[in-house]
C-alpha cells in the first residue's frame, strides 16, 4: 500500500502473509535441505536435484 492508499496505516499495523511451499516439485516430498535456483527463483530439495543430475548423466 502507498501512503495515499492508506494514509493512517503504519508498518506496525501491517501483517505480511506469504505462502511457503515445503514440497519439492521434483520428488513431491517434503524438502529437507531447500536450494534456490538463482536463475528462476524456484526452490528444490538438494538431494532431489543431485539425484536428478546423476540420473541424467547416465542417459
Amino acid at each position: 500500500l502507498t501512503e495515499e492508499q492508506a494514509p493512517n496505516v503504519s508498518e506496525d499495523d501491517m501483517e505480511i502473509r506469504g505462502e511457503v511451499n515445503v514440497i519439492c516439485p521434483i520428488s513431491k516430498r517434503r524438502m529437507v535441505e531447500p536450494m534456490k535456483n538463482e536463475l528462476c527463483g524456484h526452490v528444490y530439495d538438494r538431494n532431489s536435484v543431485l539425484e536428478m543430475i546423476k540420473q541424467n548423466e547416465r542417459t
